[in-house]
């Protein structure tokens, strides 16, 4: 199987295998974490837990396993992911709140840790903190979805601070003919 990478997540699709595996019925189920937003600032000196709320689907098998896990950095081992919840789901979909990632989980040394840079830039990456949420269905397929957030405490902002922006209203470049040909 593909392994995992910070930068392009698991890589270029195997289209050959991709083809084969659904002639022979091998389609995944679908997890989708709805909620926090990517790269979501959180402070714990001011947050407790954040809710993880996902759409988990699994429209080819008449029930599904799920667990939700967390793991400090951009690209924790297995055995670096944690288990936050677990479940069993009879029926082809499950959506809304999963669990809470309880900030206590996280160890004082990672999100107090004073800034530093570093010439190959893992510095950009010190207060991640991955959330995944893994599905196995009846038939033994397995499905992924992770999110990395960051866990970070700076007591010299202001009250207000960061300020969290919603997304940017600009649209796309749209190419016009401006001559009418």
């Amino acid at each position: 199987g593909a392994t995992f990478n910070i930068y392009y997540g698991y890589g270029r699709p195997d289209v050959l295998a991709t083809m084969e595996a659904i002639r022979a019925g091998r389609i995944p189920p679908v997890p989708d974490i709805e909620s926090p937003s990517w790269y979501a600032l959180f402070d714990p000196a001011h947050t407790r837990s954040i809710p993880i709320v996902a759409d988990l689907e699994s429209p080819r098998s008449p029930g599904f396993t799920w667990r939700l896990q967390y793991g400090l950095g951009p690209d924790p081992t297995e055995t670096q992911f944690h288990t936050i919840a677990a479940g069993r789901v009879r029926g082809h979909a499950k959506r809304g709140l999963l669990g809470r990632l309880s900030l206590s989980l996280i160890p004082r040394s990672v999100w107090a840790a004073a800034f530093r840079q570093t010439a190959d830039l893992s510095s950009t990456e010190q207060y991640t903190v991955t959330i995944r949420v893994q599905m196995i269905d009846e038939r033994g397929n397995m499905g992924e979805d992770r999110r990395a957030i960051d866990v970070f405490h700076d007591p010299s902002l202001e009250p207000g601070y960061p300020l969290r922006l919603a997304q940017g209203a600009e649209s796309q470049p749209e190419l016009v003919d401006l001559d009418g040909h």
